[in-house]
C-alpha cells in the first residue's frame, strides 16, 4: 500500500504510517477513540453535515460542535484579535 500510494499519488509514508480500516464507520470510531485516548473532548463536524458521523464520534464520547463555513447563510468570518 504505502509503495502504491508514492506512486500513484506521490504520497511517501512508512508502511507502518498506513491504517487500511473495513469503511468509513471503523476508521471514525478508530480516530475517535485515538482522540479521546489523547485527552480531546470534542471534533467539529460540518452543520449542516452527516449526521452518522456524528453518531460514530457521539458513541465515542466525542461532543461534536457545528463547524460553518462561508456557502452557510448566516456566516460570517470573525477578525484575528492578533492583528
Amino acid at each position: 500500500m504505502a509503495n502504491w500510494l508514492a506512486r500513484n499519488r506521490g504520497i511517501r509514508v512508512d508502511a507502518g504510517e498506513v491504517l487500511v480500516t473495513s469503511g468509513t464507520a471503523q476508521g471514525l470510531g478508530l480516530l475517535a477513540q485515538a482522540l479521546r485516548d489523547d485527552g480531546i473532548r470534542a471534533m467539529a463536524v460540518e452543520d449542516p453535515g452527516p449526521l452518522g458521523a456524528r453518531h460514530h464520534l457521539h458513541d465515542r464520547q466525542l461532543e461534536t460542535p457545528p463547524a460553518r463555513d462561508s456557502a452557510t447563510p448566516g456566516w460570517r468570518r470573525r477578525r484575528s484579535r492578533a492583528a
